[in-house]
């Protein structure tokens, strides 16, 4: 089989291995096989496949260069590439807003979107707001333009029953709600659904318009916390009601098949609410850190607010950067420095190459958690020279968000996004 598939035209071959996961080629490169090292080396197709897995990306359906050459989406992925490790935004813009800050409990971003939950009485969710973060098409403007961007609007999302928990998908166009509602079986209990709704316009996701039976728990319990993470087609929600004497043991892990539905396997018992579904078959269970420390993944980058410098206006932003490809770029920036030192300061950010630990001195702290933390992957630290008055700040796909609250009116003045490709 593998001698008459390499037996095809060059092209041939191409066309076969560009649907090939990326960790699949790298090991059609280990296995020494002459043809297949060139094919892979010299197609700016394959390659474009291993540079967007060492982002840890996948394509945006929505980029202006998505429908062009091979060679020009891999100019778009290199560029982008180099503004993140530099912290050099193409624009700053703002999203305004007039949510109340004490209500916003909940957020998430993915994509190009921004999304957060307004809490209600009783522990439980009452509106969701999502807003686009991409500048408009044929904005195009530059950090130093003075001419504002179109106003972005925030759209409520319709809520079936009282929501719990949710989480954006947004290359699938989807908005996955956890809601709760009275169990039509059983008076003394509540039941908790997946409601898949379209995040783009209103209306449930057509891929799966009915919702998905997770469980039933007592209603004495009350709302619960949930988490809720995607991997490729499987979906895992932890349900955990933690503070309440349970009569009944109701904090377990559910793994479902999207979008139908079908339950992947019996729910097992958790007691944290915090994980990550780093693939569809790995589930990763960790000790949730303070928001105000780490505010989320996105890809292989790590953002957080810097700590305040005393006698300083604002704080800086850090990324904590584990893309091999990232790591390789600082190696050869550094190269070029006399000293040996492991830090370079660019215009827009100081870069900083960190090994994996070996030695004391090396590790990430930070005032909101009680030891140092340890890494056993190399990673860049780029922090940005500019300081931001932000109250917390978030990533996704394309951008960095800062939110700024309005003491005064105790609102969300605004979204600061640094648009960043």
């Amino acid at each position: 089989m593998v001698g008459s598939l390499l037996a095809l035209p060059s092209e041939l071959l191409i066309a076969c291995l560009v649907h090939v996961p990326a960790h699949t080629l790298r090991t059609c490169l280990r296995v020494s096989n002459r043809i297949l090292s060139t094919t892979i080396l010299t197609s700016p197709e394959l390659l474009f496949v291993l540079e967007l897995a060492d982002a840890g990306l996948t394509e945006d359906p929505l980029h202006p260069a998505v429908d062009g050459a091979v060679i020009t989406r891999r100019a778009a992925l290199h560029a982008r590439e180099r503004h993140w490790r530099t912290f050099a935004f193409l624009r700053k813009f703002e999203v305004s807003s007039t949510l109340d800050a004490q209500d916003v409990q909940l957020w998430d971003s993915d994509g190009d979107w921004f999304a957060v939950a307004l809490k209600g009485e009783g522990d439980v969710f009452v509106a969701l707001y999502v807003v686009r973060t991409r500048p408009a098409d044929g904005a195009g403007l530059d950090s130093d333009s003075e001419v504002p961007l179109p106003t972005r609007t925030w759209r409520r999302v319709e809520i079936p029953d009282a929501l719990v928990g949710f989480m954006l998908v947004s290359e699938l166009d989807l908005v996955v709600l956890v809601t709760i509602s009275p169990d039509p079986q059983d008076a003394m209990r509540q039941q908790i659904q997946i409601q898949s709704m379209r995040l783009s316009v209103d209306g449930p996701h057509p891929a799966q318009p009915q919702p998905i039976e997770v469980t039933s728990i007592p209603s004495s319990y009350g709302p619960p916390t949930v988490h809720i993470e995607m991997s490729g087609s499987t979906l895992c929600v932890a349900v955990s009601c933690f503070w309440h004497t349970q009569t009944e043991s109701v904090n377990r892990v559910h793994l479902f098949e999207w979008p139908s539905g079908r339950r992947l396997d019996d729910s097992f018992e958790q007691f944290l609410t915090a994980f990550a579904l780093v693939n569809p078959t790995l589930f990763l269970q960790t000790h949730e850190l303070p928001e105000s420390a780490a505010t989320g993944f996105c890809g292989r980058r790590f953002v957080y607010m810097a700590e305040r410098e005393e006698g300083q206006e604002g704080r800086r932003v850090t990324m904590l950067d584990f893309n091999p490809g990232t790591i390789r770029w600082a190696r050869r920036l550094l190269a070029d420095q006399a000293d040996g030192s492991s830090t370079v300061q660019l215009e827009n950010a100081t870069v900083r190459l960190l090994d994996a630990d070996d030695a004391a001195g090396t590790r990430l702290q930070h005032s909101a958690l009680t030891e140092p933390i340890v890494s056993e992957l190399a990673y860049v630290e780029i922090t940005s020279t500019e300081r931001f008055d932000w109250e917390g700040v978030h990533m996704n796909g394309a951008s960095v968000i800062g939110e700024q609250v309005d003491d005064s009116e105790d609102e969300w003045r605004l979204l600061e996004i640094l648009h960043l490709g």
